[in-house]
């Protein structure tokens, strides 16, 4: 099984660049694919380049560096027409799940009850939604339904930019003061 890997949002990605990446994994034949944006981590040498060339959009939102969200903008597109395009085209261009001579031998009943039964169900779903609230009504579904993502109480405490001991933070053996 071939599992076909990309990361969008390098300097020079633009709209087309992001449309024919999602085609390369469909010309490449893989199984199945796993896409991310581009994470500016603290520490890298990456995120410092990025800095550099002012291109890092989002500096200290740890909840959002998880592959799903646009950090950074390009040289061709700001952050938010990122966000859009590798979220549209990975509908539009990559679609649906389709399987390969190798999936169908290793998984006949699987591979027949999506592409006879779950499939259909969903594509009428999502098709009539298209109809109702059209593509940019799902990507802000969607968008709402990533901000829902990585909300964890103990990373508030994180969000400004205090030391530890100054927000009472306590470390394994007591206070860090």
């Amino acid at each position: 099984m071939v599992i076909g890997g990309l990361i969008f949002g390098l300097p020079d990605d633009d709209e087309e660049a992001i449309k024919r990446n999602y085609q390369f994994l469909i010309d490449l034949g893989a199984d199945a694919s796993y896409c991310q944006m581009l994470s500016p981590y603290p520490k890298t040498k990456l995120r410092e380049d990025l800095i550099r060339e002012g291109l890092v959009t989002n500096h200290n939102r740890y909840e959002r560096y998880n592959g799903l969200w646009a950090n950074v903008k390009t040289r061709h597109l700001e952050a938010e027409q990122l966000q859009y395009a590798f979220w549209y085209y990975r509908q539009t261009v990559l679609g649906w799940w389709k399987p390969s001579a190798f999936a169908k031998r290793q998984g006949r009943l699987w591979t027949f009850v999506w592409t006879h039964i779950v499939k259909p169900v969903m594509k009428f779903f999502i098709d009539r939604q298209i109809r109702k609230i059209g593509w940019k009504g799902r990507y802000q579904r969607n968008i709402r339904r990533l901000e829902r993502m990585n909300r964890f109480e103990d990373m508030k405490r994180f969000s400004g930019d205090e030391a530890p001991e100054q927000q009472g933070i306590r470390g394994p053996e007591g206070d860090f003061s």
